[in-house]
């Protein structure tokens, strides 16, 4: 009710942002997407919004477009992340989520793009061995063996004391 009766303001925008929240939750992702798209799009003058809000809107958006096979949305959602909050603590993670999807869907050489797009542009990520592994695994669905084989045994000597070294050991293998 607070989003629909609320004047234009941050406390509207919180609201619509905790709808969507709770849509998210509900699994109810169209509508859920929907409304952080509303706060993305109609919260432009409130600096606290865009401060704070917008780049987990965006991404929620990712995640909500992913559980509804959307994926031009999730791109689209993650190239804003990466364009207007290149520093946000959502913006290796949209990668990995798309890169992650478009792996589901049979899409390795893509997918390994977002993942070395993700290595590339955020060399500091907690997520680097994950994206390193899933690199990996894209060449492995391919078929493309001497390269798996090469890319996993990098992981392996970058990553030696990481909870994913035996999932790499056993996908070498």
């Amino acid at each position: 009710e607070a989003a629909e009766k609320l004047a234009v303001s941050e406390d509207q925008a919180i609201a619509r942002f905790k709808l969507a929240d709770c849509q998210f939750q509900r699994q109810d992702f169209t509508n859920a997407m929907a409304n952080y798209s509303m706060v993305f799009q109609n919260y432009r003058q409130f600096e606290s919004v865009t401060n704070v809000l917008w780049d987990q809107a965006l991404y929620q958006i990712v995640r909500s477009a992913i559980a509804v096979g959307n994926q031009p949305v999730a791109d689209e959602a993650a190239k804003k992340i990466l364009t207007t909050y290149t520093n946000s603590f959502y913006s290796d993670r949209s990668l990995l989520l798309v890169g992650q999807d478009l792996n589901r869907k049979s899409n390795p050489a893509e997918a390994r793009a977002r993942f070395a797009e993700l290595v590339q542009k955020f060399p500091n990520s907690s997520l680097l061995a994950e994206a390193g592994l899933a690199i990996a695994q894209t060449y492995g669905q391919e078929r493309l063996w001497p390269e798996a084989i090469a890319q996993f045994e990098k992981w392996e000597a970058k990553f030696t004391n990481h909870a994913m070294l035996p999932e790499a050991q056993f996908s070498r293998g």
